[in-house]
């Protein structure tokens, strides 16, 4: 059964983006959809909602999403191995 009820956490994961940035949307846009809830944990959107939201505004071109980024190459050791 799938959720109704979206925190600053997923709305994050659904866009492939940080907790930061949701915070910065929900500031910068007024039409950002307003919480159903400010609770202990945060506020919670409902889905539907902020799915209506991310449709109307379609994404800019900028950085891409952090799953699409390379990893950095592992730091090779140049120590010499026979002088410990």
């Amino acid at each position: 059964m799938p959720t109704d009820l979206v925190s600053v956490t997923e709305i994050a994961a659904m866009l492939g983006i940080s907790r930061q940035r949701v915070n910065q949307l929900v500031q910068a846009y007024d039409d950002f959809p307003k919480p159903e809830a400010d609770l202990a944990i945060g506020r919670v959107w409902l889905r539907s909602a902020v799915e209506a939201w991310v449709d109307s505004h379609p994404r800019r071109p900028g950085r891409r999403p952090i799953s699409t980024l390379p990893r950095p190459a592992a730091q090779k050791d140049d120590r010499d191995p026979g002088s410990e």
